[in-house]
């Protein structure tokens, strides 16, 4: 099992109700569990704890003397005791506890279901998911439902962050929207600030019209129809602006790259749900993000971790924001 997933006593720390989830990790719970259920069986029933961070040095004579770190602490699993990393000694830890009581708030306000919750790296990033509704067709039967993710981590990797998502329900691709000028789809609280819920829920602007919105854009890309030139264009400039240059200050040509090959295959037939999209500006969207999601990354925990905190989410952000760009 990769480093990337944490694992406790031979249990994935991460759990999951309904179908097995894109990412196909974790143990599966019956539907209206309750939190401490979640809480168990996820492997998220541990505090993250904090000690004075040391240091060691050793004298010429080979004599040991132990030095505190100013400003400095450790931050360790109170499960396994295991170390998670040296952070300032104003970072503020939002507990694995009260990742969880976010969503069982969320959910004594109904209407929202607890899907998935777990942990990543040794438990140095910990996320939940939750359902807002049965979501809407974007064309046809082609079904897209609302989220609300909430993560955080404890190494200074990722604000605790809490933001809209969705997931297309033919083939589980997932795809956030941010609007630069609406903050309500992310809110971030910094980990020298302390983590207020019912701020963060008041924020997400949840009952406003963001969810309404999202629906528009993704029906403007049902309705975009592209033929080969402009998808290999669109393609071809997108992982153009990803690709690391060579030695000599030039890019590579990332039509030959592997990613290419693979999202251009998706397009032309091989996605999940093709036939429903096939030569609209939402089958290329939904082309990359199949890629970034199933198949992208060596692991399917490096592929989780980058699909929703990196490199991966960006690039299905910038998909989706790019082509309403050019289809305006």
């Amino acid at each position: 099992m990769s480093h990337e997933l944490d694992v406790v006593n031979g249990k994935a720390t991460m759990a999951y109700v309904g179908q097995t989830p894109w990412h196909g990790l974790g143990q599966s719970l019956q539907p209206g569990s309750d939190i401490e259920t979640w809480r168990k069986e996820s492997g998220l029933d541990y505090s993250v704890l904090h000690a004075d961070a040391m240091y060691r040095l050793t004298d010429a004579e080979g004599n040991v003397t132990y030095q505190e770190f100013p400003g400095r602490k450790t931050l360790y699993r109170s499960d396994t005791m295991v170390p998670l990393s040296v952070v300032s000694k104003d970072y503020k830890v939002v507990q694995p506890a009260e990742v969880l009581d976010f969503f069982a708030q969320l959910s004594d306000i109904g209407g929202f279901q607890l899907e998935t919750v777990g942990a990543l790296k040794g438990g140095l990033k910990i996320w939940g998911l939750a359902r807002i509704d049965d979501g809407a067709p974007i064309i046809a039967e082609d079904i897209v439902r609302p989220y609300v993710l909430l993560a955080t981590s404890y190494d200074g990797s990722l604000a605790t962050t809490a933001r809209l998502t969705s997931i297309r329900v033919v083939c589980n691709n997932t795809l956030s929207r941010a609007y630069s000028s609406d903050s309500k789809s992310v809110v971030k609280v910094r980990h020298d600030a302390h983590f207020r819920p019912d701020d963060v829920r008041r924020q997400l602007g949840i009952f406003s019209g963001q969810w309404e919105k999202f629906q528009i854009e993704m029906r403007r890309l049902a309705e975009a129809k592209i033929d080969n030139d402009f998808a290999d264009t669109f393609l071809a400039t997108l992982l153009s602006k990803r690709a690391a240059k060579r030695p000599d200050g030039s890019y590579p040509d990332v039509r030959k790259s592997r990613g290419y090959k693979e999202v251009m295959a998706l397009f032309h037939g091989g996605a999940r749900g093709h036939e429903m999209v096939k030569g609209t500006a939402w089958g290329l969207v939904n082309a990359v993000t199949e890629w970034v999601d199933h198949s992208r990354g060596r692991t399917p925990e490096t592929r989780l971790d980058a699909a929703w905190f990196g490199a991966g989410n960006d690039l299905k952000t910038s998909a989706f924001t790019n082509m309403l760009d050019v289809i305006a």
